[in-house]
């Protein structure tokens, strides 16, 4: 694995952090920064930064694993979504 982020990747979470939407998705599935920190792999602190953009991940895992488990969160709401529509499709 490269030792430093694609341009995909390093776009794509600066899009995801400055629009607010990395917070939102963590929020909206569920996970509060601290357990959201810790999935990732780093301090509570050190996550709120990034949502805040007072800083941006220094080390490429720590950039891939907060991308691959903030698309995990996305996949978590979009099976919510399709499980609510698919429980009220049988209501008049």
């Amino acid at each position: 694995m490269s030792t430093h982020l694609t341009g995909e990747e390093t776009t794509t979470l600066y899009r995801l952090v400055t629009s607010g939407t990395a917070r939102v998705i963590r929020e909206r599935a569920g996970f509060s920064a601290t357990d959201f920190a810790s999935r990732v792999g780093v301090a509570s602190r050190t996550l709120r930064a990034w949502e805040d953009g007072r800083s941006t991940p220094k080390q490429p895992y720590a950039a891939r694993k907060y991308l691959a488990e903030l698309r995990r969160a996305s996949q978590t709401l979009v099976q919510r979504v399709e499980d609510n529509r698919s429980r009220g499709a049988g209501r008049p």
